[in-house]
């Protein structure tokens, strides 16, 4: 993996010998790919629309190197003109000549390849045709250090965001399933969380994500004081519980992308055990388990922390439905299928925040019902005609405050 990190100089200059500067766009990048076993290494990849790479950008994306984040006008700044350095060979494969250029160019032919897989899952409507994206962006976190290892889609610039990364395994601007899951955060964001406050969404112009904080390893089943603790808001909570979906179905995005079920752990040891998708359903957490849970936390970053336990319950159950859903024959088309459904599901959660997310404590498991009824309605797996909806959910949600019934109805 020393190869894709420390990206040899010597070699690209050996091949600008006996080639010309790039003035425009190619075909063939040479940039680090999986294949279909989810190993990465240099390869040859078509990339269609990167049509002014030395400006970074093309018909899909735009990218900016060290960016400032102007969110006073909701946008990147680039100080002076983003400058990509590419050669070409005699057979006509553009090489990057700089560690920024061979960021770009992978993250460009990854969000070309997004933007495809938008259009046939029905998500390309609710995004804009030009993603803006920065790369080694300087950020700051509250205790004076900057953030490393990291990467996130930030709403008030509308742009995903990549700080340097300094661990020994893949970096994250190379991980197929990391830029998906960003890329789904933006999704997330304008189909569900755009026209609620900010605040309510969690979602602000920070970047600090606590990916190092531990996250919750209580058994499921531990019995909770009956006696409420009344310190932990609406608000507060429901921040909470939007995170973990959004962190949660992002990782299910980032695998019906890659078809990685470990892609996270590629990039982050740290989560190789604790976000891996292919394991048994892991039972939710009750409303009142969280309650009192999040209400012992010292403040809001620690338990933005904890909602990684909630996303990882929804990323492990919508994996396993998925598997079950075609008999384990989960190929790429049918975790397309999947990507639809849930795009279809979507706009119910929505209708769903605008009723309850002011005055009601939201139930962990609120989007998983919403889920299955759009398997129900729209899916054509062999599995789906006797999916049990209430069946399904009593399996991970026992002791679900909300009332399941078969007719489609999610009551209270």
């Amino acid at each position: 993996m020393k190869l894709l990190r420390h990206y040899s100089i010597i070699s690209l200059l050996i091949f600008a010998a006996c080639s010309k500067t790039v003035t425009s766009t190619g075909q063939l990048f040479r940039i680090p790919w999986p294949d279909s076993k989810h190993e990465y290494s240099m390869q040859d990849v078509v990339v269609e629309s990167f049509n002014e790479p030395q400006f970074l950008r093309g018909d899909f994306a735009e990218i900016f190197i060290q960016p400032e984040l102007r969110f006073d006008l909701g946008t990147l700044a680039q100080p002076g003109t983003p400058s990509g350095r590419f050669v070409t060979t005699q057979t006509g494969v553009m090489l990057a000549l700089d560690a920024a250029s061979i960021q770009a160019a992978t993250l460009y032919a990854h969000l070309e390849r997004l933007r495809k897989f938008d259009v046939l899952v029905g998500a390309a409507p609710f995004l804009p045709t030009r993603q803006l994206v920065g790369i080694n962006v300087g950020i700051i976190d509250s205790e004076k250090h900057l953030i490393e290892n990291n990467a996130q889609y930030n709403p008030i610039v509308d742009a995903l965001l990549f700080v340097p990364y300094t661990e020994s395994e893949l970096p994250i601007i190379f991980n197929a399933g990391v830029i998906a899951h960003e890329h789904f955060h933006s999704i997330f964001q304008k189909i569900v969380l755009s026209e609620f406050n900010v605040k309510k969404s969690y979602l602000n112009a920070k970047i600090e994500e606590p990916t190092t904080l531990p996250i919750l390893n209580d058994e499921p089943s531990e019995k909770v004081s009956t006696k409420l603790n009344s310190s932990i808001s609406i608000d507060q909570y429901n921040r909470f519980v939007l995170r973990g979906i959004n962190e949660g179905l992002a990782d299910y995005w980032g695998w019906l992308y890659s078809g990685d079920e470990n892609f996270v752990g590629r990039s982050l040891p740290i989560a190789v055990e604790l976000r891996r998708l292919k394991r048994s359903n892991l039972q939710f957490y009750t409303q009142d388990y969280f309650k009192n849970r999040l209400s012992k936390d010292v403040d809001d970053r620690v338990r933005m922390a904890r909602a990684y336990s909630l996303g990882t319950q929804y990323a492990v159950y919508f994996y396993n439905l998925s598997v079950n859903l075609f008999d384990g024959a989960i190929d790429e088309v049918a975790r397309r299928k999947m990507a639809h459904i849930l795009v279809m599901a979507l706009p119910e959660l929505k209708m769903n925040l605008s009723l309850k997310l002011e005055s009601e404590y939201l139930a962990p498991e609120i989007f998983v019902h919403s889920f299955l009824k759009a398997i129900k309605a729209y899916s054509d797996a062999p599995g789906a005609k006797n999916l049990d909806l209430c069946k399904s959910l009593h399996e991970i949600a026992p002791l679900s405050v909300d009332r399941c019934v078969e007719n489609g109805k999610h009551e209270k």
